[in-house]
């Protein structure tokens, strides 16, 4: 049998009403809900005792519910139990919660409630709905509809939540969205802990934050209290036109930095990275990538035990094992600095660059990309796969537009390949030029002052010299003097020509005189306006005197020995050479004219222009980068004759 009792209100008309549900209500709505709440909690306790004189048939134990105020309450005993049923302006209490809703029907310490129903546990902690189904034995809660759940800063938004009043966890399976200050995240399944402030979501999980950063994920927990989101799965990150793939990591909401490690990928536009962990400030737009960094995109590549990159600076700075590829070159280093807008770079620490055929080694690159000049510091060693050439010296500049190479230093040199052995060049000024043509791509390279040439099988000292990679030549200019054995070539200008990186001709032109020197003192002089040494396996040939040629040289016997000299003087020689590099036999062109000399004679007649520089001669490559001084050469009467 029903019993049916009107609740009295007081006449000061104590409540306030129920705030209506938004499907995104503002944060001044939600606040005002607080306060409603508060209100309630705060009548509640003046008015607890008048309550229970009224509801006569509750149970003053803690663990039952206890109405507050109804409008209406209407009672009913099924099979010895009481139902209450409850309408407008319903405020119930049990333990630490309140229960605030339009109607309701307690049973026990069941509860179902409908209408703009809201829980209220603690002073932070609000959740609303249009129905709840509450169980106040096992402290559980059931909202479905328009379900929102307040903590503090933090709003949860679903259709259907489960709430553990005992754990303090809300969960929900059909879809939800948690609202934090400036960041959303939404998922189709999700717990809430109240006690510990800590979201944890799953399936379809989407974040999204004011900076426009986007992250995608299957699972992740957001940490209210450390405003941090941590990634437990795999997950996308979207900002802009940057994109990041990554299984675990972090993103702090308020420092706007995000750590990500699991072997993350990152791409931006055509850059593409990925490395052991990866970390971006998003404040300064800088992406770090650390443990095995790589980078690269249409035009560069670059690796190293980490990278940084600074977006806003364009710079790209690589530390540990460094590498740097674009189409032009390649770098290796310890240290690497790049600047993409001005395309400048500087490597520290032993440095490997490569570019075509060329190949650079030193312990510090600059360069400058505005002005295409480069500067290698420390041990510079630069080497010309193509024509096997290698310039060192302690500092060189590098005009890339030009491609120039300009070594500096005391002890600079270049070096390379002739006759099975290395040729060295050194002077106080040289210059390595790289020359492309629509054909083909040689190197040029000039000498000033003080040249000097050593290897084993040759030696030069002149003024200049210029090397042209096209012929394979090399000029040598004012007072030059060149040395092979025991021959000595002298000319106005001595062009050697190589021959698959041998010694192929030696042509002197002007005052051109050979000199043979013995250690008996017999000594072969050959003289013209010019003279063409042919080699043939790096020796001798022969010898194309031209234009008033001159020839004294010392014949022998079948047995070897030496029976008088023998001058003779025409228009044009040709002087063949055996295996030991002595005269074999001679052609004499046009009207010959000379005399036989007995030795003793012969040993003093000197040809006009004979001068021995062979104490000039180089002896070791030590001896070419220590030179005598040019004006001391000079200071030679004998020199300063010719």
């Amino acid at each position: 049998m029903a019993k049916y009792q009107k609740r009295i209100k007081p006449s000061d008309h104590w409540y306030l009403q129920i705030p209506r549900y938004y499907t995104e209500p503002k944060c001044s709505t939600f606040r005002s809900s607080l306060l409603i709440g508060l209100h309630y909690f705060i009548l509640g306790i003046l008015l607890f005792i008048p309550q229970i004189s009224i509801c006569q048939k509750q149970d003053t134990s803690k663990n039952n519910i206890h109405v507050l105020h109804a409008e209406f309450m209407r009672f009913e005993r099924k099979n010895g139990k009481e139902i209450q049923y409850l309408s407008q302006d319903i405020a119930v209490f049990h333990k630490k919660t309140w229960l605030f809703c339009d109607s309701a029907i307690i049973d026990g310490q069941t509860v179902l409630a409908m209408g703009h129903v809201r829980i209220v546990e603690g002073d932070s902690l609000q959740i609303f709905g249009d129905t709840l189904h509450y169980d106040g034995r096992l402290l559980q809660s059931s909202f479905k509809n328009n379900v929102v759940l307040i903590h503090r800063d933090r709003q949860l938004f679903t259709n259907e939540l489960d709430y553990d009043l005992k754990r303090r966890i809300a969960s929900y399976n059909t879809g939800g969205l948690l609202s934090s200050n400036t960041t959303q995240l939404r998922s189709k399944k999700g717990y809430y802990h109240a006690k510990d402030e800590k979201a944890y979501f799953k399936d379809s999980v989407n974040v999204l934050m004011e900076d426009q950063m986007n992250l995608q994920s299957d699972s992740l927990i957001f940490d209210a209290k450390l405003n941090k989101v941590i990634f437990t799965g795999p997950t996308f990150i979207l900002q802009n036109d940057m994109k990041l793939y990554t299984d675990e990591g972090f993103h702090d909401i308020s420092l706007k930095k995000s750590v990500f490690s699991g072997q993350p990928t990152y791409s931006k536009k055509d850059q593409k990275a990925d490395a052991g962990r990866i970390i971006s400030l998003h404040t300064e737009d800088i992406v770090i990538l650390m443990d095995s960094a790589w980078i690269r995109d249409s035009l560069q590549e670059a690796s190293g035990d980490s990278i940084v990159i600074d977006n806003k600076k364009d710079l790209v700075k690589i530390f540990g094992n460094g590498y740097y590829r674009d189409k032009d070159r390649t770098l290796e280093g310890d240290v690497l600095y790049y600047n993409r807008k001005t395309q400048s770079l500087e490597v520290v620490g032993r440095t490997i660059v490569t570019e075509g055929s060329q190949i650079i080694e030193a312990d510090r690159i600059v360069y400058s990309g505005d002005e295409d000049l480069g500067k290698a510091y420390g041990n510079v060693m630069l080497r010309d796969t193509s024509s096997g050439m290698t310039i060192q010296s302690d500092t060189f500049y590098y005009n890339k537009k030009e491609k120039t190479l300009i070594p500096i230093g005391s002890r600079k040199f270049i070096s390379t390949p002739i006759d099975k052995d290395t040729l060295y060049l050194t002077a106080d000024s040289l210059i390595s030029l790289r020359t492309i043509t629509e054909t083909d791509t040689f190197s040029v390279m000039k000498a000033y002052y003080n040249v000097r040439i050593w290897s084993q099988k040759f030696q030069a000292i002149c003024d200049s010299l210029y090397f042209d990679g096209r012929d394979s030549t090399f000029r040598l200019h004012i007072l030059p003097v060149m040395w092979s054995d025991s021959t000595q070539f002298v000319g106005d200008t001595i062009l050697v020509l190589l021959k698959n990186k041998s010694m192929d001709q030696i042509h002197l032109q002007n005052k051109a005189f050979v000199l043979t020197e013995s250690s008996s003192g017999l000594n072969n002089q050959m003289k013209g306006r010019y003279i063409l040494t042919q080699f043939t396996k790096s020796k001798i040939d022969f010898l194309d005197v031209k234009g008033n040629a001159e020839s004294h040289y010392f014949l022998q016997d079948e047995a070897k020995s030496y029976i008088g000299a023998n001058y003779i003087k025409c228009s044009k020689m040709r002087i063949y050479f055996m295996d030991d590099q002595k005269i074999d036999k001679i052609h004499f062109y046009t009207t010959p004219e000379g005399n036989m000399l007995p030795i003793a004679e012969g040993k003093s007649k000197i040809l006009e222009g004979y001068l021995s520089r062979f104490n000039e001669r180089p002896t070791s490559l030590d001896s070419i980068l220590s030179p005598q001084i040019l004006s001391e050469i000079l200071m030679d009467p004998k020199i300063e004759q010719q």
